[in-house]
């Protein structure tokens, strides 16, 4: 399913789709150091599925793997996708709101995901580059940083300063 649905797909920083989940997961693997069960690992591989052909993919999920990985997938999808409008300013900010209050997996999951992109994004354009890493340390790092204690999400804080070092 993962091969027919990501197979032609180029991301904007130019690399093959594909590439993309499977480094999310090696990032919570290796560096978050989660442990991942088959519902962790299917969701964190098919995390971005949404974006492609949405009605008939989450028709897919749902057929394929069941109603708790597509609502999982649907958590980490933006507004602008699950709505099929234009994207708008807030929807960055409700998106995040919404991912907090999602289990722990999913807000892993999220992270890893926006550390990868920051990763990637000094091969996109510089006007992309700038927006997504102001959205970063303007939205994403206060967050971990102040809401969500200590631990792990200090590990995680640290990865992504050093991504601005």
């Amino acid at each position: 399913f993962m091969e027919i649905l990501y197979r032609n797909r180029i991301r904007d920083q130019g690399t093959p789709f594909m590439a993309h989940p499977l480094e999310v997961v090696r990032i919570l693997q290796n560096e978050f150091h989660c442990e991942m069960d088959d519902n962790a690992l299917t969701t964190a591989l098919l995390h971005d599925a949404l974006w492609v052909d949405y009605p008939n993919t989450r028709e897919k999920i749902r057929d394929l793997f069941g109603e708790e990985i597509l609502q999982n997938i649907t958590v980490l999808t933006k507004p602008h996708i699950i709505n099929q409008r234009s994207k708008e300013p807030v929807d960055e900010s409700l998106f995040l709101c919404n991912i907090l209050d999602s289990n722990p997996m999913i807000i892993y999951i999220k992270f890893a995901d926006r550390l990868h992109n920051l990763r990637e994004c000094i091969l996109s354009d510089p006007n992309k580059q700038n927006h997504f890493v102001y959205l970063t340390k303007e939205l994403y790092l206060p967050v971990i940083q102040k809401n969500l204690g200590v631990g792990i999400w200090d590990t995680i804080y640290r990865l992504f300063n050093q991504e601005f070092e």
